[in-house]
């Protein structure tokens, strides 16, 4: 699981002309930071752990050199699919994770049982 470190909400920024929520992830076991992330109304960016996001040394120029991207419309297609694959009707007494596997630029998500090892 995780949580949030700390937060930021731009109400409107006059750059981007949009609502900005900035937000730091960490891991809970270990409060290890995962990553920082801004939702806005283009879509998800993501910024690596080293970003100078949410730090008193942010400038525009960090705002804008994000890591990654993800549109809206990627957004909704993939809630679409993890819909299909079972994130809607998840049970939590039946042993499911998530298995992420990358090759090349392709990202594989498979909803798959729980290794009982």
């Amino acid at each position: 699981m995780s949580r949030l470190r700390m937060f930021r909400i731009n109400g409107f920024d006059s750059v981007t002309k949009s609502i900005e929520f900035y937000f730091k992830a960490d891991r809970e076991s270990d409060d290890k930071l995962i990553c920082n992330f801004c939702v806005a109304d283009q879509g998800i960016f993501y910024y690596r752990k080293g970003s100078k996001i949410l730090t008193g040394k942010e400038t525009d120029r960090a705002r804008y050199s994000h890591d990654g991207f993800i549109s809206m419309e990627d957004l909704g297609e993939l809630f679409e699919e993890l819909g299909k694959a079972g994130l809607s009707n998840f049970e939590p007494e039946v042993e499911k994770q998530w298995k992420i596997t990358r090759k090349g630029k392709r990202v594989a998500i498979e909803l798959a049982d729980r290794d009982t090892e």
